[in-house]
C-alpha cells in the first residue's frame, strides 16, 4: 500500500480542514502540566487511488515537532510530539509539555522523512525534508499551551468575634451581674436573720 496523499483535521471540527502553511482553524489549547496530551492533529492517510485507509501501522513514518511561535529572551521552546496510531488509517500528532506557550507544528511523512531542527541558532531553524520524496507540512499557532491554573486554597473563613459574640457576651453579663446580686442579698439576708 502506498499512501498518496495526506490531510490534517482537528479534532474537534472535522468538516473545517486546516490549510497547510497557514494558521490553524481550531488553535488546540492544552496545559502545561507535562503529562496530559493535547487533543492534537489528525492525519487521514489514502491508497494510491484516493481511498482512506482503515488500518494503522504507519505511525513510524510520521515526524512531528512543535516550535515555540516567538523566541523569548532568544531561546525558543522545541517539543518532539507523540504520535497516536488510532488504528483506523488515521494518526494524531499530539503536544506534551510543561512549558505554557504559543507553538506552531511542523510535520513530515515518509519512509526517512524528518523534520530536522538546528537549536543553536535563534530563532530556531526548522528544515523540512524533500517534497519529491515525503509529504510535509507546517501550521502556525497550531497549539496554545496554558499554565496550570493556581493551586488555591480552601478559603479561610474568619470571625468578628465582636460583632458575632455580642449578643451573647451582653446576656452572660447581665445573668452574672443577676446572679452576683442575688448571691450577695441572699449573704445579706442570712447574716441578717442568724442573729
Amino acid at each position: 500500500i502506498t499512501v498518496s496523499n495526506w490531510e490534517l483535521v482537528t479534532i474537534e471540527v472535522e468538516t473545517n480542514f486546516t490549510v497547510l502553511g497557514e494558521d490553524a482553524l481550531d488553535t488546540d489549547i492544552s496545559i502545561a502540566d507535562g503529562v496530559t496530551p493535547s487533543t492534537g492533529f489528525t492525519f487521514i492517510t489514502f491508497d494510491g487511488c484516493g481511498t482512506p485507509l482503515d488500518s494503522g501501522t504507519l505511525d513510524g513514518l510520521f515526524s512531528v515537532y512543535y516550535v515555540e511561535s516567538e523566541p523569548v529572551n532568544g531561546t525558543q521552546a522545541v517539543v518532539r510530539g507523540a504520535i497516536v496510531d488510532n488504528e483506523n488509517g488515521t494518526y494524531t500528532a499530539q503536544l506534551v509539555t510543561d512549558i505554557a506557550t504559543e507553538y506552531d507544528a511542523y510535520f513530515a511523512f515518509g519512509d526517512g522523512c524528518e523534520v530536522i531542527i538546528d537549536e543553536s541558532v535563534s530563532p530556531v531553524l526548522v528544515t523540512l525534508p524533500s517534497e519529491d520524496e515525503c509529504f510535509i507540512g507546517s501550521i502556525t499557532n497550531a497549539s496554545l499551551v496554558q499554565p496550570l491554573p493556581p493551586v488555591t486554597e480552601a478559603p479561610t473563613i474568619f470571625i468578628d468575634l465582636e460583632d458575632d459574640n455580642s449578643q451573647l457576651v451582653k446576656i452572660a453579663s447581665s445573668i452574672g451581674s443577676v446572679l452576683g446580686f442575688g448571691t450577695l442579698v441572699a449573704g445579706a439576708l442570712i447574716v441578717v436573720y442568724k442573729r
